[in-house]
């Protein structure tokens, strides 16, 4: 937990509920800020462990989807603007994050909204990123 004074420090996590912007982070001053809510470090966890600095090379193949399939252990595989990613996306209480890894590029692309309904707002937003990406250094 982090201490009452800090929830201004924060930002809030929005859910779309009944056609209304709930803010998830109500009453958080009052209680104290749980660590769980803290903004990932999926950027730099995403490019340490698909670089290999965290696991032994077996146990990462582990994670990477067989030759049948687009999941691995806890992460999958996709095609996007001709280039391979390997990562995961998620949503909880307010927050939607997408992180992908191109081994090609040793590229990490990752992006963290603070809102969540139904369209998953961050995918279109991390597809911006890694075309502009890809625009902007001829790859």
């Amino acid at each position: 937990m982090r201490a009452p004074e800090a929830a201004p420090r924060f930002a809030h996590g929005y859910n779309l509920e009944q056609g209304r912007r709930v803010d998830t982070f109500a009453g958080a001053d009052l209680l104290g800020v749980p660590t769980r809510r803290l903004p990932a470090a999926w950027h730099a966890f995403t490019d340490t462990l698909f670089g290999g600095r965290i696991l032994q090379p077996s146990t990462l193949a582990m994670m990477m989807p067989g030759p049948n399939g687009s999941y691995g252990l806890g992460t999958y595989r996709m095609g996007f603007d001709g280039h391979h990613w390997q990562g995961s996306d998620g949503f909880y209480n307010g927050f939607t994050t997408v992180t992908m890894y191109d081994f090609s590029r040793k590229l990490t692309v990752t992006v963290l909204t603070n809102f969540t309904d139904n369209a998953d707002p961050a995918f279109p937003i991390w597809y911006r990123m890694a075309a502009a990406y890809g625009r902007l250094t001829g790859q």
